[in-house]
């Protein structure tokens, strides 16, 4: 057996070595033989995964896309959601509103129509009861208190509108005007205690703010309104002859222009309360301010002729060009301001005749050319006040306090001061003809320019070299201290004067100029030079037409002024 084996294997080792030796190029060839198929094998493997990953990422930007669409698909059907419940939102909102205006319409309505209804019932009842009771309503308790139950009832349910129709029916009536009885005080048929009368016009709605004449005003004549609610009221070219006000609440209220036509026709605002109160052009005579709040109120232009003002209170009032004469110019019963508060008010060119300021209070006011005739200060306060050009004649200043309170270019005339302190007050340009000070005290006075004719000065702490050093004109005037007299000045002819010229100006055709003006003035004992009028702080626009410019010079003394 193994014998034969062995020559089996010796028979092929024979054939291979008798074949033919392979190449290099076979061996390329076989090899390149196995490997393409391997190459082939390995690329559509390769190729295959390459468009896996191709499909998968073309599979997952469609579904992004897709996603995205959904996305902006659901957006748009939120917002043309959203857009839809506005619109119907708004509808309904719109819907609501239209349907509460037309309600509101509707109750305005009926709430007018219920007016008018009770105006109308009212009106009834009034004509009704007066016919009833003719001249004898007044009389009858029981009527006057039905008569007051109604129309305090009605004033509280209707508008102001009627409330003004209703309050001129009650006046046209006389069942609101004051009568004098029995018991000899003022009274009414009907009270209106507490009444609200609040924004009522009684006056024209007008927004003119010049002179009307008369025909043209509302009368409300022996009107009786005391303790009554009467703010932003107006009376505004109205005629108030023998009216009352007492105690009623008047603040803001509009009576400019309102006037009284009887010179016997006083009107009572005793205890008022006028805050901010519009009083301008105002005409009244013998009415009584007295305790009245008049804080912050326009009282430019006001004349009240007789008027008391006993202690009320004008704190930064403007009483510009007003007027508070007495109509006897030297009466010994002087007005009552007595105790009146004046404190920071303005009050150019205004003028006071008659009046007793005891106990008031003028610091702070601002006084530029006012007038004062006699009148008497007692005890009152009257420190860092401007009062520079003013005019004061035959009148007492007593236990005043007149701290740097400035009456530069003023003039006295027939003035007493007494146990006064005029300390820091500028006497620049003063002219003071026959005053008389008792022991006042002129510390740190300014003397400067001052003109001191007849006049004397009894125990008064005084530097008289400085008086007699700034002083111009001192003529015939005495300081008296104790059983001393002395003789402060001789007359002299010649001595300065210090003249006010007064230049009126015509109603012609532009009679106005912008140019410089020259005056010369000629006297008896003398002539000035050539002098331009120039403006000070109070003339901005110089001769202007139907205009007086002021102004005031000191010149040598002229004698009798014969002609300029």
């Amino acid at each position: 057996m193994k014998m034969d084996t062995d020559s089996s294997t010796n028979e092929n080792s024979k054939k291979i070595n008798g074949r033919r030796r392979l190449t290099w190029f076979d061996w390329i060839q076989l090899i390149v033989t196995v490997l393409i198929p391997i190459i082939i094998a390995i690329y559509t493997v390769v190729d295959s995964k390459s468009n896996e990953s191709i499909a998968e990422a073309n599979r997952r930007k469609d579904v992004e896309i897709a996603e995205a669409n959904r996305r902006k698909n659901l957006e748009i059907a939120e917002l043309n959601l959203r857009s839809e419940f506005e619109i119907a939102e708004a509808n309904r909102l719109n819907e609501i509103r239209l349907g509460e205006q037309s309600r509101e319409k509707d109750r305005a309505l009926s709430i007018d129509q219920q007016e008018e209804n009770i105006l109308v019932q009212y009106q009834t009842f009034l004509s009704k009861l007066i016919l009833d009771h003719g001249n004898y309503l007044e009389k009858s308790s029981e009527a006057k208190t039905v008569a007051q139950f109604m129309t305090l009832t009605a004033l509280e349910q209707v508008n102001i509108k009627r409330k003004r129709i209703l309050l001129r029916s009650l006046h046209h009536a006389n069942l609101i005007n004051f009568l004098k009885t029995e018991k000899l005080f003022d009274t009414s048929v009907v009270n209106l205690d507490q009444a609200d009368l609040s924004h009522i016009q009684f006056g024209l709605a007008l927004n003119q703010t010049g002179q009307l004449p008369m025909y043209r005003y509302i009368s409300w004549n022996y009107l009786y309104l005391p303790r009554t609610i009467l703010t932003y009221a107006s009376f505004r070219y109205t005629i108030l002859d023998h009216t009352t006000f007492t105690q009623s609440i008047m603040d803001f209220v509009d009576m400019s222009f309102a006037a009284h036509t009887n010179h016997q026709s006083p009107t009572n605002f005793v205890n008022v309360s006028m805050i901010k109160a519009n009083l301008s052009n105002v005409r009244f005579r013998l009415t009584n301010f007295s305790l009245t709040n008049l804080i912050l109120s326009q009282m430019d232009n006001f004349e009240c002729i007789e008027c008391h003002f006993s202690h009320s209170i004008l704190t930064e009032v403007n009483l510009n060009y007003s007027r508070f004469p007495h109509t006897l110019h030297l009466s010994k019963n002087r007005l009552q301001f007595n105790s009146a508060n004046f404190s920071h008010s303005h009050m150019y060119f205004a003028l006071f005749r008659s009046i007793n300021f005891s106990r008031s209070d003028w610091s702070h006011v601002q006084a530029s050319q006012i007038g004062i005739y006699n009148s008497i200060f007692t005890n009152a306060i009257m420190r860092k006040s401007l009062l520079s050009k003013s005019i004061i004649q035959d009148s007492t200043f007593e236990f005043m306090d007149f701290y740097e309170t400035d009456f530069s270019y003023a003039r006295f005339s027939n003035v007493t001061f007494i146990n006064s302190n005029m300390y820091l007050v500028n006497m620049h340009f003063v002219i003071c003809e026959r005053c008389f000070f008792i022991n006042v005290n002129f510390i740190d006075t300014i003397w400067t320019y001052v003109s001191l004719t007849n006049s004397k000065f009894r125990d008064c702490s005084i530097d008289i070299d400085e008086l007699l050093e700034n002083s111009i004109d001192i003529s015939e005037s005495k300081l008296i201290n104790g059983t001393k007299e002395y003789n402060l000045g001789e007359l002299n002819p010649y001595h300065p004067i210090l003249y006010n010229i007064r230049v009126k100006t015509g109603d012609r055709i532009s009679p106005e100029t912008y140019m410089n003006v020259y005056l010369t003035i000629f006297g008896q004992m003398n002539q000035t030079k050539e002098t331009e009028l120039k403006s000070n702080e109070y003339q901005l626009n110089r001769f202007q037409p139907e205009h007086i410019d002021n102004f005031t010079y000191l010149f040598d003394n002229l004698g009798q002024v014969c002609c300029s």
